[in-house]
């Protein structure tokens, strides 16, 4: 089974976004979102 990928920059520093079963850039996106949600909080900032 392939596994899809995607490199993200976010605020310096990048990060890669694997899964099995993302059918499409779109949900990737979502996904992408949320991880830069988790990183924002983390950090302590705002999420808009």
């Amino acid at each position: 089974m392939p596994l899809n990928y995607f490199v993200e920059r976010f605020g310096g520093d990048e990060f890669i976004v694997i899964a099995e079963n993302i059918s499409g850039r779109e949900e990737a996106e979502e996904l992408i979102q949320k991880i830069r949600d988790m990183i924002l909080k983390f950090n302590g900032l705002r999420v808009k």
